[in-house]
């Protein structure tokens, strides 16, 4: 089976699924979503969507919160109204969202808004296939289905966000922006800027900003063991994958499969999240700072932590 390296989120061959939300009382379509990735494994991870929100006068907040699932999304351009817990920020380019199983959310998009997402435990896309294969039988299919009693995706309730108080986008826990870190590590070439930490995603992943200089480089082990998903933001990174190789840039996707060797070098300076984020990174550079270590010691860490990479900024071999 040929697997998807380079993705281009704004070239429609890469959308495998495309829906719209109901439309207002005044007409507007809010939402146009794409489907780039479907989920994977145990977890359901690696499912990423790509949603362009319009605005609309008479567009409502469904201030909600979901029981199961976490969802991260990135403000791509536009901005938006986020209310969570009680408050309300104006969020722009740049900046995220974490959400995770009973924090309160909603959205209104104040123009029209590029709005993508990861997600983790969450079903909602997982019958894509078969809603899609259904309505191209029967239009009315989706009504249909509802009408009949299928069960939800998953559980959610809503909530009234009429008192809710305005604050700084900073204010709100689940907002997040790489340049106000949880963590932050610096080395030769590479700024590393955590935005999602393991403790908020049931010890499954945890999510980075990389931003690159021009020229900087590293090395993966020769046959990893875990999957990865890189987002690239800004600048162009020339990645190596089983020895062909892919120039990423703005708006683009890398998904590496397991066990793919593979290298990057930054041929500009870049931004590039990394969504996979399974190795414990967090744990491997608090310790690795801490000291000085001999070549051996480093093998250890990195067994120890999942980390797959023979060099990275200022690390040794």
């Amino acid at each position: 089976m040929e697997k998807r390296i380079l993705i281009d989120l704004n070239d429609k061959a890469n959308w495998l699924y495309e829906s719209t939300s109901p439309p207002t009382p005044g007409g507007t379509i809010v939402e146009e979503n794409r489907v780039i990735l479907m989920p994977e494994g145990e977890h359901r991870l690696f499912a990423f969507t790509d949603a362009v929100m319009h605005y609309a006068e008479d567009a409502y907040q469904m201030s909600h919160d979901h029981r199961s699932g976490f969802e991260t999304f990135f403000v791509d351009s536009g901005s938006m109204e986020f209310y969570s817990q009680g408050k309300v920020a104006t969020l722009k380019k740049g900046d995220l969202i974490h959400i995770q199983p009973f924090v309160t959310h909603g959205m209104v998009f104040n123009e029209d808004t590029r709005y993508r997402g990861i997600f983790q435990d969450w079903a909602v896309i997982d019958d894509f296939p078969e809603t899609y294969r259904a309505k191209a039988f029967d239009p009315d299919a989706s009504a249909k289905i509802a009408a009949s009693g299928a069960p939800a995706s998953y559980d959610f309730n809503i909530h009234d966000a009429k008192n809710y108080v305005r604050a700084e986008a900073s204010e709100i826990p689940a907002v997040r922006n790489p340049e106000r870190p949880l963590a932050q590590y610096k080395f030769d070439g590479v700024t590393l800027n955590q935005v999602v930490g393991r403790w908020e995603t049931y010890g499954v992943r945890e999510i980075w900003q990389a931003k690159l200089e021009k020229g900087f480089s590293a090395q993966w082990v020769d046959f990893p063991l875990l999957p990865e998903l890189f987002y690239v933001t800004s600048g162009k990174v020339k990645f190596t994958v089983y020895g062909e190789e892919y120039t990423a840039f703005e708006d683009c996707l890398v998904k590496i499969p397991k066990f793919a060797p593979h290298s990057i070098i930054a041929e500009t300076d870049a931004a590039m999240y990394d969504l996979g984020g399974l190795s414990m990174w967090e744990l491997f550079l608090a310790d690795y700072t801490a000291g000085t270590h001999t070549p051996e010691d480093v093998k250890s860490l990195k067994d120890k932590y999942k980390i797959q990479i023979k060099s990275f900024g200022g690390l040794q071999k």
